[in-house]
């Protein structure tokens, strides 16, 4: 992909932490990823997602099953006001 933007004879590197991959991939349409065909294509702009971020290193699979039914609600909620269904 980087290739792909880059004139003959010369090199782009992206860096590989996580802030210059989005500056890199962030003007980019989806379908410029490698795999992403026009299926994909239509159906990404419409996924839907949660995150959890924990403040430290987590080894208590309690905690990490709190955090799992929390973002299960969180995102059965959202599906849930907006009509949409979810499929596995």
């Amino acid at each position: 992909m980087a290739a792909d933007t880059t004139a003959p004879g010369q090199v782009t590197v992206v860096a590989a932490d996580p802030a210059a991959v989005a500056a890199f991939l962030n003007p980019k349409p989806v379908a410029t990823l490698y795999g992403i065909g026009p299926a994909t294509t239509e159906t990404a702009p419409k996924s839907n997602s949660v995150s959890y971020e924990f403040s430290h290193d987590e080894l208590d699979p309690t905690a990490h099953r709190r955090a799992l039914l929390d973002l299960c609600e969180r995102l059965g909620l959202r599906l849930r006001t907006t009509g949409q269904v979810g499929s596995a």
